[in-house]
């Protein structure tokens, strides 16, 4: 059903959703809005199936990538309350197998490190590996990776212990976003909880909640009705096209970095237990101590943001406290927005990698502000540069993971060559820009060593060497 509150609104809404539909070739998207619990409109845009002529709707099902990680930390803080962990246990005690390419300090790793992003694994190509042990789904074709599959609690095992690495610092001084260590924190809650990570939260969560349209299991997914389609971009000739596709990721031993599926409407009401300390209707499912703690933003990330458990934090945001979390993955994107003080919930899913959800996310929380498009970096936020340090950054920054960007500086100021694209860049701050991607801003931070030698860009929440 759709709540039309204000013909404004959505009239402002339709017009940013089918300007992203046309220009990013979006198949089509779902989003909602929700106020202290009641859905005040959701709405499709778009086919979730092109060639049928099906249309999206609010209880279209898509990939929903790493909105996955807050239902991990949310079934951790459930296992703390039972008195069957505790945030600060070191991950060895768990799991003692763990050994991270012979490093010693694998040891200090505790849940605390895995669930903030802050154990110091750099990028790596785990989830490639996963997905290449499915035989219907094929590995990431950017991560060049030919090594054994992975499929197993102790084939992540083995991977972190053979794969040659080096931590990006001891356990807690560097936040960069790591699939891998949510895919252990799964593999904790199975130890702990003695069953599969998906039946956890299938019956702790998900059922609890009345979700009846958020889902793990693949099989499960393929029969449900209002199915989106995968949409994947290939280029073709020099040109992009958009293209359906079957084939769903599955990697069972990644399902807590993010293999979840759902809709606007069921994720609408799972967001609820953060804006009213936990309880949902009649069912509490966290205590409120436990909600605060995750939503307590525990460490600074270099674009002015923060991480709480498996949500960022932006304080100041319009004036409010802002927690959201975006995810992505083959053929979908999505993004989660919440301001927990107004009691605003909002949700924007897309079957199409690389559409912005975020913002059409925020939009929709702008607009029930009543605040402007305004960016909230300023529009006064401009930096001077001189040449001899815009040259330190010129190079080539590569992960494991498959990220590749090239930075160099002409006339204009820096560029950046992303999946192909030259993007212009804006400096914001103290080697802090803003990388324009068709008509989005990505912010990007250059990290330094203790002379001063740029080593990395902080890139899509991950820390990228330099490697030229």
């Amino acid at each position: 059903m759709v709540f039309l509150v204000d013909h404004g609104q959505i009239a402002a809404l339709e017009i940013l959703a089918r300007n992203i539909l046309e220009e990013y070739g979006c198949p089509g998207l779902a989003l909602g809005l929700s106020e202290r619990g009641k859905h005040m409109y959701t709405l499709g845009f778009g086919y979730r199936d092109v060639t049928r002529l099906m249309p999206v709707t609010g209880e279209t099902i898509f990939g929903i990538g790493s909105l996955t990680k807050s239902f991990t930390c949310v079934s951790i803080m459930q296992l703390q309350e039972a008195g069957k962990l505790k945030v600060d246990t070191p991950l060895v005690e768990i799991l003692p197998g763990l050994r991270l390419a012979g490093q010693r300090a694998s040891e200090a790793i505790t849940l605390h490190h895995l669930m903030t992003h802050t154990a110091g694994l750099p990028p790596l190509p785990g989830l490639a590996l996963a997905l290449s042990a499915d035989s219907d789904t094929e590995p990431s074709p950017r991560s060049g990776v030919a090594a054994k599959p992975m499929a197993t609690m102790n084939h992540l095992l083995d991977f972190l212990a053979d794969h040659p690495f080096t931590l990006l610092a001891s356990p807690g001084r560097v936040y960069s976003y790591s699939n891998e260590g949510y895919a252990l924190l799964g593999c904790v809650i199975e130890q702990v909880a003695g069953q599969t990570y998906p039946s956890y939260v299938r019956e702790n969560i998900i059922t609890p909640l009345g979700l009846t349209r958020t889902i793990f299991d693949l099989p499960e997914v393929i029969d449900t009705a209002d199915l989106s389609t995968l949409y994947v971009a290939q280029g073709v000739g020099g040109k992009v096209q958009i293209k359906g596709d079957s084939k769903w990721w599955n990697a069972p031993v990644y399902s807590a970095a993010g293999m979840l599926r759902s809709c606007a409407a069921d994720l609408m009401r799972y967001a609820e237990l953060f804006v009213a300390s936990g309880r949902v209707g009649s069912e509490r499912i966290l205590t409120p101590a436990s909600v605060e703690l995750m939503c307590i933003p525990h460490v600074a990330l270099p674009t002015r943001s923060y991480y709480g458990y498996g949500l960022s934090i932006s304080h100041g945001y319009r004036g409010f406290t802002l927690m959201e979390h975006s995810g992505s993955s083959k053929g979908a994107s999505a993004h989660l927005c919440m301001v927990p003080g107004e009691g605003l919930v909002s949700v924007a899913l897309a079957n199409l990698a690389g559409t912005p959800a975020k913002e059409l996310a925020r939009r929709t929380i702008d607009l029930s502000l009543g605040r402007g498009d305004e960016s909230e970096w300023g529009c006064d936020s401009a930096y001077s540069c001189p040449s001899e340090r815009l040259r330190d950054y010129h190079g080539a920054y590569q992960s494991e993971e498959g990220v590749h960007l090239v930075v160099w500086a002409d006339r204009d100021g820096l560029v950046f060559r992303v999946d192909g694209l030259h993007c212009p860049a804006r400096m914001v701050g103290r080697d802090l820009f803003l990388v324009r991607v068709k008509a989005v801003d990505f912010p990007a931070c250059f990290l330094s060593d203790e002379t001063d030698h740029i080593t990395s860009v902080f890139w899509g929440g991950r820390v990228i060497p330099k490697v030229v």
